[in-house]
């Protein structure tokens, strides 16, 4: 005797076949999706760090442009001198105490004579000895008043004077 056959099973299976075929396909693209989302997750992380990277460099570069000008800014106030740069710019306590020069204390200047001659004498004692001159022939006046005078009448030598208290 034939088998009989049920045609709703036969149909059952033939659709759980298409099923079976149609789940395969779609774990397929499923896969194919995901290998594509994994390599721009890699490239953007490896993007990120590129950025990470050149962020940090900036501020690096900002910090040493930041410390360039506080040291400038020491230097011109006279707090520090060219010396201590690089021991300052590496955070070197040590190197940039060792390297502190001893301030010159002589305050001796370069003038010149009326006819054009260098000569060497210390500022200081001229404005003291014009203020001298300038008590002796006015009484009324302090020494400091008198300097003040000098100073006033003599822009040259005002400027030198300035220059080794600034």
């Amino acid at each position: 005797m034939p088998a009989p056959q049920n045609t709703d099973v036969t149909k059952m299976l033939s659709e759980m076949e298409e099923l079976k075929t149609s789940m395969k396909t779609q774990m397929a693209e499923m896969s194919t999706k995901l290998t594509e989302q994994e390599v721009k997750s890699k490239k953007l992380s490896e993007d990120l760090e590129v950025q990470i990277k050149k962020n940090i460099e900036l501020v690096d570069k900002n910090k040493a442009i930041e410390k360039k000008k506080e040291f400038d800014e020491k230097l011109h106030a006279g707090l520090v001198c060219e010396a201590q740069r690089e021991a300052y710019m590496k955070d070197d306590m040590v190197a940039f105490i060792s390297n502190i020069m001893k301030p010159n204390l002589e305050a001796k200047s370069t003038n010149f004579t009326d006819d054009g001659k260098e000569k060497v004498g210390d500022v200081q004692d001229e404005v003291i000895a014009l203020a001298k001159e300038k008590v002796k022939a006015d009484t009324k006046l302090t020494l400091s008043e008198a300097i003040v005078h000098v100073l006033k009448e003599k822009p040259a030598l005002s400027k030198k004077y300035n220059e080794l208290f600034n």
